[in-house]
């Protein structure tokens, strides 16, 4: 942490936080969320950030089998309507301004997966936002500069890191991008797909990366991660070779076999890959 965290009284150094969108629990989100209790739930404070009209009764027994004591954290609906609303959410310096109480947030999204305590080493790393590198086998290279870290669903987020970002003159363009919906204006087509072309092209990927990087608007996590590159918000990140120690996100054999056979600290997409996270994720009943 920086002096200027530190000098912050009775700031605590990370809250987990866990979007929910939607009332009752699905197996892998059991599954999700109980490690997350397990593991981190005794010492860090877990919140869940979610709307008025979600019934989080399965996720409070679960909290209460482990003794855990959940802050709930309300937003607008709208942010909850799929991944358009929730990229929003992630862009919003409302949000990072409800948990100004903590240096940093770990977002926990209920496809991760934890896999022990190592919060507090990631914390003292100094970095303004940890990801699992976001590309495969040809992406991979030991500098921040020329690799994208990372995803979001399981990051690490300095809380002053993206409030300076979010509420820095000059970036209302790209927000612009995640919060306008009128897509069949062939004004926001054409901004849309300059911006996708152009930013594949510094990723050095094809078009057909586009449905897994990118949705119809740019993905929250390349924000931060890739966007704000060359800013003046640009944010401090690990090179790949310390990201992957992280989190796997896609192709976790690789990641795997590149971090010595020891697994990460989490992992994020595990029921799209469950082929190889079987061996390490038992399912909850």
């Amino acid at each position: 942490m920086t002096p200027s965290d530190y000098n912050k009284p009775h700031r605590q150094k990370c809250v987990i936080v866990v979007p929910i969108y939607k009332s009752g629990m699905s197996q892998t989100d059991r599954t999700s969320f109980t490690a997350l209790c397990r593991v981190l739930g005794g010492r860090w404070q877990i919140a869940i950030a979610t709307h008025n009209r979600v019934d989080l009764s399965l996720y409070q027994a679960v909290a209460t089998e482990y003794h855990v004591r959940l802050r709930i954290e309300t937003f607008n609906p709208k942010y909850f309507d799929g991944i358009h609303g929730y990229n929003k959410l992630m862009i919003s310096p409302s949000f990072y301004s409800r948990f100004t109480d903590a240096v940093y947030i770990l977002i926990y999204q209920l496809d991760a997966y934890v896999f022990r305590d190592e919060l507090e080493r990631w914390c003292d790393g100094n970095w303004d936002y940890v990801g699992a590198p976001l590309f495969g086998l040809r992406h991979v290279t030991d500098t921040a500069q020329n690799a994208v870290v990372g995803n979001g669903g399981c990051s690490l987020r300095r809380t002053d890191a993206m409030l300076r970002a979010l509420r820095g003159d000059g970036w209302h363009t790209l927000r612009w991008v995640f919060a306008y919906r009128i897509p069949q204006h062939p004004y926001v087509v054409f901004r849309r797909r300059v911006l996708y072309r152009i930013m594949l092209l510094f990723m050095g990927v094809g078009l057909r990366a586009v449905p897994n990087f990118l949705t119809r608007f740019v993905a929250e996590d390349l924000f931060f991660s890739f966007a704000l590159r060359g800013t003046p918000f640009e944010l401090r990140v690990p090179p790949v070779t310390t990201a992957w120690q992280f989190a796997y996100n896609m192709v976790p054999s690789y990641w795997h076999a590149q971090n010595g056979g020891r697994l990460p600290f989490c992992c994020h997409a595990w029921p799209a890959q469950y082929d190889f996270w079987q061996r390490f994720i038992p399912q909850e009943k």
